[in-house]
C-alpha cells in the first residue's frame, strides 16, 4: 500500500488505533533506521502492522512484521496482497513466542514496538523478551507511556532502564535506541 492509502484507510480506523502523529512517527522510525524486521506486540485491528510492512517495503527489507496478540481479530491487512504477505500473526503472549521468532534468525536493524498490555510487570516481560538479542541500532518503541492509566507502564520501563529511555511527552511514544546513541524524537545524542 501507499502511504497515501494507508492514511485514507487510517481516518477511518484511528479512533481505537494510533493517533496521525503516532503512526507517522512509528513509520518514520521505521524508515529512519533502515529497518529490516519489525516485531510487534499488540496486533488490535492490524493498522500499525500495515503501516510497518509499508515501511519495510520501502525500505527494500527483505523481513517481515512479526505481530503478536493473544486474541486473533480480523485485521485489516487481511486480502491486501504485497502488504498481507509481509506480516506474519502469532496468536499468543509476546513474551512467551517472540523468542521463536528471533531464534529464527530474523535480520537487523529491527523496531521493535510494544502496545500491548501496560504496567510495570508486562512492560518488564516485553523488554526481558527482547534485550539480550538487540544489536547497536536496534529500535524499542513503547505507546501509550505518557497519557490515561499508562503512567506505570512509563514507571516501569524507567525503571528497567534506569532512565536510558527517552519519554516523548508529545505522542506517548517513548523511544529507545540500542548502543551507542539515544533518538529523543527530535534528534540524537550520545549516550554518556
Amino acid at each position: 500500500m501507499t502511504v497515501a492509502e494507508l492514511l485514507e484507510l487510517h481516518e477511518l480506523f484511528s479512533e481505537k488505533s494510533l493517533s496521525k502523529e503516532e503512526v507517522l512517527l512509528f513509520y518514520g522510525t521505521i524508515r529512519a533506521a533502515r529497518a529490516q524486521t519489525v516485531l510487534e506486540c499488540g496486533t488490535f485491528n492490524g493498522m500499525s502492522a500495515m503501516w510497518a510492512a509499508t515501511a519495510l517495503e520501502e525500505n527494500g527489507a527483505e523481513g517481515k512484521v512479526h505481530t503478536f496478540d493473544t486474541v486473533a481479530r480480523d485485521h485489516l491487512f487481511v486480502g491486501t496482497g504485497d502488504t498481507e504477505k509481509r506480516i506474519e500473526f502469532t496468536e499468543g503472549e509476546f513474551e512467551r513466542c517472540v523468542g521463536e521468532v528471533i531464534a529464527r534468525g530474523v535480520p537487523h536493524p529491527w523496531v521493535v514496538f510494544i502496545d500491548g498490555w501496560k504496567g510495570y510487570d508486562a512492560a518488564k516481560a516485553y523488554w526481558e523478551a527482547v534485550e539480550p538479542h538487540l544489536e547497536t541500532g536496534d529500535f524499542v518503541l513503547w505507546h501509550d507511556t505518557t497519557t490515561r492509566a499508562d503512567q506505570l507502564h512509563a514507571r516501569g520501563l524507567q525503571a528497567v532502564e534506569q532512565g536510558a529511555i527517552s519519554f516523548l511527552g508529545t505522542y506517548g511514544i517513548a523511544i529507545y535506541r540500542h548502543g551507542d546513541y539515544l533518538f529523543n524524537g527530535r534528534s540524537v545524542s550520545r549516550l554518556p
